[in-house]
């Protein structure tokens, strides 16, 4: 993939379908992702990976309610912006250090302020 951007076009390329809607699976690791954008479109999104990118926050999840699995790997994340864990969601497994799953039983503790450093 030729952009650093993860756009709603890029989700389309790389699945082959029409409608970002029609989505329920994403894996573009080692893209060259940068940033996440767009994926809002993407309401019936279950399992995300981008892995082994260079991404540096966390952000524009907040429509993805059906996000289950979110493997952020090797990433350069510094800045976690939004609801990363939205209201309602209900992600079982978020992979981010060094491929290291977490399992996720309960997220209501967690901070989902506007902007946290990790």
């Amino acid at each position: 993939m030729a952009t650093s951007r993860l756009t709603g076009d890029a989700v389309k390329a790389n699945t082959g379908q029409y409608d970002c809607a029609d989505v329920h699976s994403l894996a573009m690791p080692r893209a060259g992702l940068r940033v996440i954008e767009a994926l809002a479109p993407c309401v019936n999104l279950r399992h995300l990976d981008l892995s082994h990118n260079r991404i540096g926050r966390m952000e524009g999840l907040e429509a993805l309610a059906q996000l289950r699995r979110l493997a952020l790997s090797d990433n350069e994340i510094t800045t976690i912006q939004g609801a990363l864990l939205l209201d309602g969601n209900r992600i079982t497994s978020l992979t981010m250090l060094d491929g290291e799953s977490l399992a996720l039983v309960d997220a209501a503790g967690l901070d989902a302020s506007p902007s946290k450093d990790v």
